[in-house]
């Protein structure tokens, strides 16, 4: 659970990490929407500064801690890139961590339910010092979301990404074998696969999401009995390459258009 998007629909407890928010619709590449969630002469003075949350996975999806910190880091280098000061996802953990212990929590541990009084005071304090501190209350939620993907001719498309699932370039045969989850994809060279999107989410300091958009990842295929991990997980493997472009085509718009209004 992050600290504040309205757009995410459940809570996730990865460790002692709570995050403040929520997850995010998938959308393919065809829904060509604007990402800009408000206009951009608000949006674009607002990310002057940016606090990086974790990147989160959801069930059924492993990713080693080193696999989502790579994508986190990748976040973190694309918006320094673009020329925003950002908070590391680093501190926003101390913090929150910090202000969950000071709580003793969100959950009642008889009922299991979140007690929404403490949460939204945690949150103001969150916000508080992160104004305090870092001179700023935007915050940056990235999860990663398991999707379709459909493949033609051997290459799967979805959010702004391609993957070559048939030809010498694919890794997945040798790494994996013929375990993809759709097996009646068969020795047809079309059909559908499961894909890694990222999305991103980026709230204003009243919490309104002010920026959304999606990065295709990789494709994905079911673990072995013999890997690390619950078999029939899904494995993230984080290329470096691949994790860039992700991350460059679900920020680039917000890179872009700062980069358009500084000149």
């Amino acid at each position: 659970m992050t600290a504040g998007s309205a757009l995410l629909r459940g809570a996730i407890l990865p460790g002692i990490l709570v995050l403040a928010g929520c997850f995010l619709p998938p959308v393919t590449q065809e829904d060509a929407y604007d990402p800009f969630l408000v206009p951009r002469e608000t949006v674009l003075p607002a990310v002057a500064a940016i606090v990086v949350t974790p990147t989160v996975s959801p069930e059924g999806l492993f990713a080693s801690a080193a696999a989502a910190r790579r994508v986190t880091e990748a976040i973190e280098t694309q918006l320094r890139d673009g020329g925003v000061r950002v908070v590391p996802a680093e501190e926003y953990t101390r913090i929150w961590d910090g202000i969950i212990r000071q709580m003793g929590g969100f959950f009642d541990p008889l009922t299991g339910e979140r007690d929404e009084q403490k949460f939204a005071a945690a949150r103001r304090e969150l916000l508080g010092e992160l104004e305090g501190r870092f001179h700023t209350q935007v915050l940056l939620y990235a999860e990663l979301q398991i999707v379709d993907a459909y493949v033609e001719d051997g290459v799967a498309e979805w959010d702004g990404a391609e993957h070559d699932i048939a030809g010498e370039r694919q890794p997945i045969a040798d790494a994996y074998g013929d375990t993809f989850e759709r097996d009646d994809l068969g020795g047809s060279r079309d059909g559908v696969v499961s894909a890694v999107s990222l999305a991103v989410a980026i709230d204003g300091p009243d919490g309104r999401v002010m920026y959304r958009n999606f990065g295709g990842l990789e494709v994905v295929a079911r673990r072995s009995a013999t890997m690390v991990g619950q078999p029939g997980d899904f494995a993230l493997r984080a290329e470096p390459q691949r994790v860039a472009w992700a991350v460059g085509w679900a920020l680039g718009p917000l890179v872009r258009a700062r980069g358009a209004a500084a000149r």
